[in-house]
């Protein structure tokens, strides 16, 4: 029988925390005062069925004292409620993030931000600027294919020591920094999530100007529609997996 921690649930050999966003936000800032390198990470589906293939990554999770449902999937795999059938309620990671960024703002705190597009980027730039602007905002884009494009990012975040770093980019990435660099990195806290989206943008948003300049809409919809296929994918293999882990625990019993 799997190792049951109390205050969180096994998701697929990750122990996930259950609790409230207010005191998920109350705990992340506490993590931000200590001393020392302190990561929240964000699971997801796809973050959860890439750990079940690399115990490596399976064992970095876990020795994390805070790690939190990414997406709705896991907030069911956690809660073990099935998911509400209102589209726009707020989910776990946007009520989170809502109240971490009105307390940033509150604080007057430094956000360092690395991404993986410049979409990305100017985004939660533009919203940050508008709704939260005293957070004194920072970051780059990460080029995973450039030569010492990690390295480059340390730097800067060394130069910088924001307050909360976050990384907003795939679970791929996000778990190499954590493996190869973070006993290099100086920052109070460190956020890793693959998305924002639902907490920035309107699920319809229009394609960027860039785009439809270049008269390149039909493409970036087609991708979109992609994406959400390859969504819902993962989220069919994530709750069958749950549903027979679920299942085989209960043989144990």
């Amino acid at each position: 029988m799997k190792e049951q921690i109390p205050g969180k649930v096994n998701v697929l050999g990750v122990n996930v925390c259950d609790m409230r966003p207010e005191k998920a936000v109350a705990l992340s800032l506490e993590k931000m005062r200590s001393p020392g390198f302190q990561v929240v990470y964000f699971l997801t589906a796809g973050s959860s069925l890439m750990c079940e293939e690399s115990p490596q990554a399976m064992d970095l999770l876990n020795s994390l004292s805070l790690v939190f449902p990414g997406d709705r999937n896991t907030e069911m795999a956690v809660t073990k409620k099935p998911l509400p059938e209102d589209s726009d309620l707020d989910s776990f990671t946007d009520k989170y993030m809502r109240r971490l960024f009105a307390r940033l703002h509150r604080e007057y705190r430094e956000l360092f931000v690395v991404t993986s597009t410049e979409e990305r980027m100017n985004t939660l730039v533009d919203y940050t600027g508008s709704y939260y602007p005293n957070i004194k905002l920072d970051g780059m884009v990460f080029h995973r294919e450039e030569e010492g494009a990690a390295f480059k990012v340390v730097n800067e975040i060394n130069a910088h020591i924001p307050d909360v770093l976050l990384f907003l980019m795939p679970a791929r990435d996000q778990l190499m920094f954590l493996r190869d660099y973070q006993p290099m990195m100086n920052a109070g806290l460190c956020i890793c999530i693959e998305s924002l989206r639902s907490f920035i943008t309107d699920k319809n948003r229009n394609a960027p100007d860039l785009i439809r300049f270049l008269h390149l809409e039909s493409l970036y919809y087609w991708l979109r529609r992609k994406n959400k296929i390859e969504s819902k994918i993962t989220e069919s293999v994530f709750r069958m997996r749950v549903h027979e882990d679920n299942d085989s625990e209960s043989e144990h019993d």
